[in-house]
């Protein structure tokens, strides 16, 4: 165990070489690991992807942790060289989880397969798509800028009584 993360990939092989990249997913232990995508807190007992990264400060690796949500958009938004997750098999702890976070990441993993395939064939994933109102309304016409307003203001005319500027 390192740091309290237990990767097993952070021991330097005997060679001196450093070991591959690891995915790994665990319950975290403590409420006080933050997700490096979102930098917010992972929660305690809650489900965390730990993904082994080289570190920039010394030889070797280091751990770096994902909220659930925010491991499959990370995915996505590397370059094309970066090794991504390839197989469940790949991810260290998978069997060790509860039935049902196994359930839901395996339908997350095969969305963002689908979304890796996607996004090399050049296509963009799909977002879902928002549904429009139906009150029958138009668009709101674009925000005007703060000297779009005045300008506007001025060509009316100008009003008697002109609003102090905001300090």
């Amino acid at each position: 165990v390192h740091g309290g993360t237990p990767l097993t990939s952070l021991v330097m092989a005997a060679d001196g070489e450093h070991g591959p990249l690891t995915f790994e997913v665990v319950y975290a232990p403590t409420g006080r690991a933050s997700c490096k995508h979102c930098k917010g807190l992972i929660s305690e007992r809650s489900v965390k992807f730990i993904r082994s990264v080289s570190n920039p400060f010394h030889d070797g690796m280091m751990a770096v942790g994902f909220h659930g949500a925010c491991f499959w958009p990370m995915q996505l938004k590397q370059r094309a060289s970066t090794r991504k997750l390839a197989s469940l098999d790949d991810l260290i702890g998978f069997n060790d989880l509860r039935p049902d976070d196994q359930d839901v990441i395996e339908a997350a993993f095969a969305k963002n397969q689908l979304d890796l395939a996607a996004k090399a064939s050049g296509a963009k994933p799909k977002k879902a798509a928002k549904e429009p109102a139906d009150d029958g309304a138009a668009e709101p016409a674009p925000k005007k800028t703060k000297a779009k307003k005045a300008k506007a203001e001025s060509a009316e005319g100008g009003e008697a009584e002109a609003a102090e500027p905001k300090k």
